[in-house]
């Protein structure tokens, strides 16, 4: 350094030790001039654009919190920085790549919500998968991925009307459209999905409807559907058509709940009877046609829940929307007078169950005459009155004033009756052919 180069530092020298902010008119500062100014004034560190390391440990030793006014704090800083305390990362105004990877691992939540760089992000997300941050200028993909692994910072997430259509039809629609067909964990998942895709959101009219024309049952998980919307669901739930904006809104919770119970209803229909049902019907019954019970059960839950849909809202609904349902009962409840029309759907199905009652009302008679046959050849008839005969026939056991239990089987060759004398430990069996 010439003679004059070491005056000028000296003036300047003299100037900061007088004035530390006068740092900030000097031009790439020595680090001699850096120390001068911080040693009279900490917050000086702040006018300094490239202050060297040394200085920069001198402050945070000194006083940390002036060190985050600076944009450019050296790695080594910021180590040792959130090894003293790691809350301070969220002063840190540029992390390095380091620094956020030991947050991420260690306490994740400190860095929870921020947004990054998709490189950044894919880096961070590689330390600790569930790790809740933001990418900006996200892809369909990336979006679907914060969805199922940081659900609330993808519900926080402002998405605009492209981002979300494009995210249900990469994802979500195809899916969708099978949920009643899926098995009930994959349903769940699926919901689950759904859910969160919807959740704080006023999703565009043009998704809703498509939303609707894939499974009628997504109209639940709207939070506000629109009018157009509303009346459609409306049209293909109950067959009624509504286009007042004020009467829709009044009807919106009221048809959430029906579609839902109306899904809910279809899918157990898919299933087989329970093991209970099967017992009770063989018990009961004997002979029985599966589906026809399932129907009737299905018959039953649909025309509750119209009811309470009835009561709620006044409205009614059109009965060939659903196949199967039994015709004297709705007709009764909602005055239903269009059933003359025998091309109708309607017409064919309730042809189809009075045929079917029939065969179940034959069915039945002839296992009566049959157990009434096997009963009267046997000795268990003189153990019983007419009463208890009655009772034996109808639910295919009885128990008697002492005790004693008999009950109806089914051999190869017909049906039998066997005594349980619990009492005295013993078993007599009396057989028929039928």
């Amino acid at each position: 350094m010439d003679i004059k180069t070491s005056l000028i530092e000296l003036v300047k020298l003299i100037r900061i030790k007088s004035s530390p902010r006068y740092i900030g008119l000097v031009n790439n500062p020595s680090e001699r001039l850096q120390f001068a100014a911080v040693r009279s004034d900490t917050s000086a560190l702040g006018l300094i654009k490239k202050p060297s390391m040394k200085v920069q440990e001198y402050v945070m030793k000194r006083n940390i919190r002036h060190l985050f006014c600076i944009d450019n704090i050296s790695e080594q800083i910021q180590l040792k920085i959130i090894r003293e305390n790691p809350n301070y990362i969220g002063l840190i105004k540029n992390p390095s790549k380091s620094v956020l990877k030991i947050i991420a691992k260690e306490n994740p939540v400190l860095i929870s919500g921020r947004t990054f760089d998709k490189k950044t992000a894919e880096e961070l997300l590689q330390v600790n998968p569930n790790i809740r941050i933001n990418i900006k200028n996200p892809t369909v993909k990336e979006l679907y991925r914060q969805m199922n692994y940081s659900s609330k910072m993808f519900v926080a997430d402002p998405l605009d009307d492209h981002q979300l259509t494009s995210l249900y039809d990469s994802f979500l629609k195809e899916r969708n459209q099978d949920y009643n067909n899926m098995l009930s964990s994959y349903r769940h998942y699926l919901q689950e999905e759904l859910e969160t895709f919807t959740k704080n959101r006023v999703l565009p009219n043009s998704l809703q409807l498509s939303m609707i024309s894939d499974r009628l049952g997504s109209y639940t998980l709207l939070e506000k559907p629109s009018t157009e919307c509303t009346s459609l669901v409306l049209a293909l739930a109950t067959g009624n058509k509504k286009t007042d904006k004020a009467q829709l809104i009044t009807l919106i919770q009221p048809l959430k709940n029906l579609v839902k119970e109306i899904e809910e209803a279809y899918i157990d229909s898919t299933k087989p009877l329970s093991s209970y049902n099967i017992g009770y019907l063989e018990d009961q019954v004997g002979n029985y046609d599966e589906q026809e019970v399932i129907q009737r059960i299905l018959n039953r839950r649909l025309e509750i829940s119209y009811l309470k849909f009835y009561k709620e809202t006044g409205l009614t609904f059109n009965p060939t929307l659903h196949e199967g349902f039994n015709k004297k009962n709705l007709s009764d409840k909602y005055n239903i007078t269009d059933f003359n029309d025998k091309n109708s759907i309607w017409s064919r199905t309730y042809d189809f169950q009075q045929k079917c009652n029939k065969a179940m009302s034959t069915i039945n008679n002839n296992n009566n005459e049959a157990l009434t046959k096997a009963l009267e050849s046997s000795n268990v008839k003189t153990m019983i009155n007419d009463t208890e005969k009655m009772e034996l026939l109808k639910k295919g056991s009885v128990t008697l004033s002492d005790g004693s239990m008999i009950k109806r089987i089914k051999t190869p060759v017909g049906y039998s009756f066997k005594i349980f004398n619990t009492a005295k430990n013993m078993t007599n069996q009396a057989q028929a052919e039928a």
